[in-house]
């Protein structure tokens, strides 16, 4: 069993949808314990529809303490072996997140797994101590309360040495005991994603924040210091409405059982979250090659519909060859070719595309088309390109052996060992053509 923390101050619609995906994806035991402070957007109404999740509400928490003391609030309620404080925009991608990080803390008897953000001078906001992000945290229960620690930061804006922000604490206390902490691997990473700066543009609005904020502007700041940080949190503000329609996207996929669905997402150009769009196509792409790894091709092909919905136009085209791929394992051969011509009328010279076309026809053993598209790339002769040049040799070389012609096959595997002396493949093939000759 494991105890979720989060802290929530007006982030209703992103904390919908981590609940949301939290009990869709979640199969380790857990209990949820939702700290709230004040908030007034309906938040404290839609936790009355989680009936699994016990609510504590808070105020009169100091401005810039307010998650800190939420969270420690929280632990005191906490009984069992491990906790994981979870940041209400985070939302979960796929199953056994959890039980991977558990498993991570059990075999390393670490006092926490987690990410670590280093040392960090920013423009703004001062200087931070290394810390524990606690975006998603998962942390031993004795070890946080035998060693006292705390998730209440400890700075300010005229601070000149190196401030202590919320998860430094427990980071230092794992140092100083010598007790070994965990680092989230990238195949945890990809099963969530963390929205980011939803709390803050809030707090960003907040009457009491506009007032730290006033004195923050006369603290030091030349015009144009004044001027960019007034731009930051205009753009933290800006963006944050416009992940909340994101967010609202992934609540109706989820609800609708629909992800695997092509509904794209109609706002995918807008600079405003760019990153955060492009994040979560690369987290999702990253789901979709596990499963292909792992040969469920199905599953493998949803996952990458689902990431075309957030991809940009380059990254997309990354997709659609290994989702041609899938479908070529699956034995779709007509979704195969649907694809693969859809791929060439997209970048019809780009030597890459033609690669990648090339080499899906090698593999399904499609010999004709595959020297089609392989001589279009070798014919390039533009410069930087001798070495997907030489591998399209290669493959020239093999597909000739494969339709009987040898003379050819020598051709091409002498103008690959032409320009790379020490292709071991190349060799090999011609070292047994010269044998069977003899």
């Amino acid at each position: 069993m494991v105890t979720i923390i989060i802290a929530n101050e007006n982030t209703r619609e992103a904390l919908n949808l981590c609940l949301l995906s939290l009990r869709e994806y979640t199969k380790t035991p857990y209990r949820v314990i939702v700290v709230d402070n004040s908030s007034t957007d309906g938040s404290l109404q839609l936790l009355k529809r989680f009936l699994w999740v016990k609510t504590i509400k808070v105020s009169g928490i100091n401005l810039g303490e307010r998650h800190g003391k939420a969270l420690d609030l929280a632990v005191k309620k906490v009984r069992t072996k491990y906790f994981l404080t979870l940041d209400s925009d985070v939302e979960i991608l796929a199953p056994n997140w959890l039980d991977d990080m558990v498993k991570k803390i059990k075999e390393t008897d670490a006092a926490f797994v987690g990410e670590v953000s280093p040392r960090l001078k920013t423009t703004y906001w001062g200087s931070f101590k290394e810390r524990a992000l606690p975006y998603c945290l998962l942390v031993d229960t004795n070890f946080f309360k035998n060693n006292n620690c705390t998730f209440v930061p400890q700075y300010s804006w005229k601070h000149k040495g190196y401030q202590s922000d919320v998860g430094a604490d427990i980071l230092l206390k794992a140092k100083k005991t010598n007790q070994p902490y965990g680092i989230l691997d990238e195949d945890i990473k990809n099963k969530l994603i963390h929205y980011g700066s939803m709390t803050a543009a809030n707090l960003f609005e907040a009457k009491e924040w506009k007032e730290e904020f006033k004195a923050h502007l006369n603290n030091g700041l030349n015009a144009s210091q004044k001027k960019e940080f007034r731009n930051y949190i205009s753009g933290v503000i800006k963006s944050s409405k416009k992940k909340i329609d994101l967010i609202n996207h992934r609540i109706a996929l989820l609800k609708n059982h629909t992800r695997d669905k092509s509904r794209s997402y109609s706002d995918k150009k807008t600079k405003l979250i760019k990153n955060t769009l492009n994040d979560l196509a690369q987290k999702l792409t990253h789901l979709a090659k596990k499963h292909l790894s792992a040969k469920n091709y199905n599953a493998s092909i949803m996952k990458f519909r689902e990431a075309q919905n957030y991809a940009d136009a380059e990254f997309n085209f990354e997709i659609m060859a290994k989702m041609a791929s899938a479908h070529m394992e699956n034995k779709m051969t007509k979704k195969t070719d649907l694809l693969l011509r859809e791929l060439a009328n997209l970048k019809p010279k780009n030597v890459v595309t033609l690669y990648t076309i090339a080499s899906l026809y090698k593999k399904r053993n499609d010999f004709k088309n595959a020297a089609k598209f392989f001589s279009k790339v070798v014919i390039d002769k533009k410069t930087g390109q001798e070495g997907i040049r030489n591998r399209a040799y290669y493959h020239l070389g093999e597909i000739s052996l494969n339709m009987g012609k040898t003379a050819k096959a020598v051709d091409y595997f002498g103008l690959c060992l032409k320009s790379n002396p020490k292709h071991h493949k190349a060799n090999q093939h011609l070292t047994n053509i010269s044998t069977h000759s003899i």
